[in-house]
């Protein structure tokens, strides 16, 4: 299951996880790892390692730290938590909590909004947020290095166009997707 957690992480294009019923153990750290969730309202979301003898695994001990704060993991993890949709919202771990027979279409609506930016565009922004090294400085050198690939991409040449036309951009014309990373 590690792999897929770091499939997920890994992933230039942003992961949305839709969350109906519960989000034990594994599909905590999977949840977690996602860029986006969307709980249904009766969704729970439990760290249950320590009851079953074992620890946390999947690469919770990593994501569940990029959601909440490391304090709040520990507590999350040696207590066992059982958090029901709201407080995992309230926690930073769901996105947004909707009913639950809108879960899917909320997904969507959301993976739809992701598609409204340029793929390279949204790569960019999801390496930059994964990053956790380095200090400020760093980390604005590696921004100016983003936007310097984008400004000479297709993508930044479509947006523009489309900018201009009053229009939305289209990211996946066949001269885009030949012409570089898209």
């Amino acid at each position: 299951m590690g792999d897929v957690t770091r499939s997920i992480l890994e992933s230039e294009t942003p992961v949305v996880a839709a969350v109906q019923g519960g989000a034990w153990g594994a599909g905590l750290a999977l949840a977690c790892a996602c860029d986006l969730v969307v709980a249904g309202q009766s969704a729970r979301f439990v760290a249950s390692f320590g009851r079953y003898g074992l620890i946390g695994d999947t690469g919770i001990f990593f994501t569940l730290q990029r959601r909440v704060t490391t304090a709040r993991a520990r507590e999350i993890l040696l207590l066992n938590a059982d958090l029901s949709a709201e407080q995992a919202a309230q926690e930073g771990i769901a996105t947004v909590v909707v009913p639950d027979s809108e879960v899917w279409d909320e997904a969507i609506r959301l993976a739809r909004r992701l598609a409204e930016a340029a793929p390279h565009a949204n790569a960019w922004t999801k390496r930059l947020i994964g990053r956790r090294d380095g200090d400020f400085e760093s980390v604005l050198a590696a921004e100016i290095d983003g936007q310097l690939e984008l400004l000479g991409s297709p993508a930044f040449a479509e947006g523009q166009r489309a900018f201009l036309e009053k229009r939305a951009p289209h990211w996946w014309d066949d001269d885009q997707v030949a012409g570089g990373r898209l």
